[in-house]
C-alpha cells in the first residue's frame, strides 16, 4: 500500500464544510466517493466547520476512545480523529466513520437551518416529495427502489433532512448507497432487471445484524436534485401474506408519535455543546404545526409484488 502525504478531500454539504484527510488510500475513501461525491468541491478551503484525520497512529492528545471496530479516536474542537491498527478493517466505513460524518454534517445544518435528521428513505415523483419513515427492515430501501427505477428522482435512502424555508416544508437529501436484504435484491433481479441494470452499480456487500446485505448505488441522472417541497410521509407496514396493498390516511396526531420516534439524536460523543435542547423542541413543535395542514400521512401496508405497490401509492397521490 503506497503511503499518501495527506490525502485530502472537500465536501461542501448543503453548507457545511467537511474536511476529510487520510494518510492512507483507504478503502473507506473509495466508499465516501460514492457515498458523498455530489459534495465534493475541487476547490480548498481554508475556513472549514470540522476535519476529520486518518492515520495508522493518533497525533494528538486528550481524551481517547475506543471505537466500535476497536480503533482509538479523538475529538478536539474542530477536529476528529481516527488512529489504529483496524482502520482498514471492511466494516471501519460502516461503523467507525460514518456514524461521526453524518453528526458532523447534521450537528451544523441544526446550528445553520434548524433542521432535523429523520431515519427515513425519500424520493421526488412529479417535483412532489416523497418520505418513508420506519424502523430499519420495514421496507423503506426497496419501496423507494422501486418507485425510483418506475420514473422517480432519488433523494435519501436512510437519513433525510428535514425542515422549512421559505414557508414550505422542505426535505434533503444525502447521496448514500441503497442497502437490500438479499430477498429483495432477488426480487428486483428477477423482476426489474433491465431498470436495476440500467440504474443501478453493486457496491458491496455484508452482512448486519448477521444478514446477508448488498450496497448498491444510483447512476447520476437518477440524483439531479437532492433538495425537494415535502408532500407526503409514509409509514409502509409489511402485509406479506396479503394480494392486494392497501393504505389509510391518518391525521397529525397519529403521525406524530412516528415521526418522533425516527428522529436522530446527537448520541455520539462531543456534539453535544452548542446545541439548546428548549429551542430545538420549540422549534420541532412549529414545524410540526405547520406541517398539519401542508403534508399528507399515510399508512401503507405493501405487499411482495412492489409492481403493485407502485401502483397504489401512485394512486395515494390521485387521491
Amino acid at each position: 500500500m503506497n503511503k499518501l502525504s495527506g490525502r485530502k478531500k472537500y465536501f461542501n454539504v448543503y453548507g457545511v464544510k467537511v474536511i476529510v484527510e487520510a494518510e492512507y488510500n483507504y478503502e473507506f475513501l473509495q466508499q465516501l466517493d460514492v457515498e458523498y461525491g455530489m459534495f465534493e468541491i475541487m476547490e480548498q478551503f481554508q475556513k472549514y466547520d470540522i476535519s476529520f484525520v486518518v492515520e495508522s497512529k493518533l497525533s494528538c492528545g486528550g481524551e481517547v476512545l475506543i471505537t466500535k471496530c476497536g480503533n482509538r479516536m479523538a475529538i478536539q474542537e474542530k477536529k476528529i480523529f481516527f488512529g489504529g491498527i483496524n482502520i482498514n478493517n471492511p466494516l471501519f466505513y460502516i461503523d467507525d466513520f460514518r456514524p461521526y460524518f453524518t453528526s458532523v454534517i447534521y450537528y451544523n445544518l441544526v446550528l445553520l437551518r434548524n433542521v432535523f435528521m429523520i431515519h427515513s428513505a425519500s424520493y421526488s415523483m412529479n417535483g412532489k416529495g416523497y418520505m418513508i419513515i420506519g424502523d430499519s427492515g420495514c421496507g423503506k430501501s426497496s419501496l423507494t427502489l422501486a418507485n425510483i427505477l418506475s420514473g422517480g428522482k432519488y433523494l435519501s435512502n436512510d437519513i433525510t433532512y428535514l425542515g422549512e424555508k421559505e414557508d414550505k416544508i422542505k426535505i434533503w437529501g444525502l447521496p448514500q448507497v441503497m442497502n437490500l436484504g438479499d430477498l429483495a435484491l432477488e426480487w428486483f433481479l428477477r423482476e426489474m432487471e433491465k431498470e436495476f441494470w440500467r440504474f443501478c452499480k453493486v457496491e458491496s456487500e455484508y452482512r448486519y445484524n448477521k444478514k446477508p446485505k448488498t450496497c448498491i448505488s444510483l447512476n447520476k441522472e437518477k440524483i439531479e436534485n437532492l433538495e425537494e417541497d415535502l408532500k407526503y410521509i409514509i409509514f409502509p407496514e409489511k402485509d406479506l401474506n396479503a394480494d392486494e396493498p392497501r393504505y389509510e390516511f391518518i391525521d397529525i396526531s397519529c403521525a406524530f408519535p412516528k415521526i418522533l420516534s425516527q428522529i436522530k439524536t446527537f448520541d455520539k460523543p462531543g456534539f453535544r455543546k452548542g446545541i439548546d435542547t428548549k429551542i430545538y423542541l420549540s422549534n420541532l413543535e412549529k414545524l410540526f404545526n405547520k406541517m398539519e395542514s401542508k403534508i399528507t400521512f399515510v399508512v401503507f401496508y405493501w405487499t411482495k409484488n412492489h409492481k403493485k405497490n407502485i401502483d397504489v401509492l401512485k394512486k395515494i397521490c390521485t387521491d
